[in-house]
């Protein structure tokens, strides 16, 4: 489930169609993701933030969370692979859905 910066939810319909009106606008997108364990459980966050398109004010960005097991994760090399993973997964996904799109990976 994605949020907004402002804490309202929102699809993945809505996020593509933000995105493609902020690329056609000239602006970058930057994708990133970051663990944290907590007891028995990993939370693993991906972050999408639209930045510097022509006219605009600040940013804007999705946020997605997920919490699973920690026994997969306890391994900091494990959990480093699957936040990279994440992060190309959804670059890619909006690569395919915008062409031209200014993208990057933060890692």
């Amino acid at each position: 489930m994605w949020v907004t910066g402002d804490g309202k939810f929102t699809t993945e319909d809505q996020i593509r169609a933000s995105v493609r009106e902020h690329t056609q606008a000239d602006g970058r997108v930057y994708v990133g993701s970051d663990s944290q364990l907590c007891g028995d459980k990993c939370t693993f966050s991906t972050v999408i933030c639209l930045h510097g398109a022509e006219g605009q004010q600040g940013g804007k960005y999705f946020l997605r969370r997920t919490t699973v097991g920690s026994a997969n994760f306890r391994n900091t090399r494990k959990r480093i692979t699957q936040e990279v993973s994440d992060s190309i997964d959804i670059g890619m996904q909006l690569i395919d859905e915008c062409p031209g799109i200014r993208i990057e990976i933060i890692s």
